[in-house]
């Protein structure tokens, strides 16, 4: 919780007064960069609990059966890849939701230029924002200034569009079917 720590310090006064309305807005808006959704952490964690007592389990079996090697040898491989996923999980989910704070037109364009990031040792997405900010600076157009810019804004259903032809004008006399009316009459 080092991120709200700081927020707070930011908005002290000098002397010593906190602007909490303004300290609780920064804090709403840096909790889902700082955060991981409790399902998803517990989720990845049970899959790391399990293959941890799986790979315990078969390391202590090892002695007794010469061919657990194999079934060892498999479980620290899944091991390996349970870790990976779930930094590039992190790594991901915070990335996203930094971006949707962010308000990013093309989340997708826009994670694609971020390249390759990595996880620190203290969980967080190594330098994240500034590597936004500079991709903020360097394509504005990919990031809206409104704050809802999902909303529309057209009209939906029926539109006249008024086309405005300089030539030619619409005869309230001429009808086309008098002709073959008349005919008949």
């Amino acid at each position: 919780m080092e991120w709200i720590r700081k927020i707070l310090i930011k908005h002290t006064d000098e002397d010593g007064m906190i602007d909490l309305e303004q300290a609780n807005k920064e804090i709403d808006k840096q909790f889902p960069v700082n955060a991981v959704p409790k399902d998803q952490y517990n989720h990845i964690a049970k899959q790391l609990t399990e293959t941890t007592e799986a790979f315990e389990s078969v390391k202590n079996q090892m002695t007794e059966h010469p061919d657990v090697q194999k079934e060892l040898t498999a479980l620290q491989e899944k091991y390996a890849r349970s870790i990976e996923e779930n930094k590039e999980m992190r790594i991901s989910l915070q990335t996203t939701q930094a971006l949707r704070a962010r308000n990013v037109k093309d989340l997708d364009y826009v994670l694609f230029k971020l390249g390759k990031l990595e996880l620190g040792e203290d969980g967080q997405v190594k330098e994240l924002e500034e590597k936004i900010n500079e991709l903020q600076a360097s394509l504005p157009e990919h990031f809206s200034t409104e704050e809802h810019h999902n909303e529309k804004t057209t009209q939906t259903g029926y539109q006249i569009m008024d086309n405005k032809l300089p030539t030619g004008t619409a005869s309230a006399a001429y009808d086309p079917f008098a002709e073959i009316l008349a005919k008949y009459n």
